[in-house]
């Protein structure tokens, strides 16, 4: 029997260790949101002064008003 060296032992074991630690992929949900729904949650969720959120909301504002 050969002795078997370092670098043949590790990465085998790393190629055993690597497919147990693979999870299966779960792509992200999205929702699709009205004018309306889009505001009501970016209201919740921004933060007092946060310009992008604050850009985003007169956004969803004009749209909601050119549907109406």
């Amino acid at each position: 029997m050969r002795p078997v060296s370092a670098d043949q032992d590790s990465s085998a074991n790393g190629a055993r260790s690597a497919q147990r630690r693979l999870k299966p992929y779960n792509a992200p949900q999205f929702k699709i949101l009205t004018p309306e729904q889009a505001e009501a949650e970016l209201r919740a969720r921004a933060l007092p002064g946060d310009a992008g959120a604050q850009q985003l909301l007169k956004i969803a504002s004009k749209l909601a008003r050119s549907r109406e």
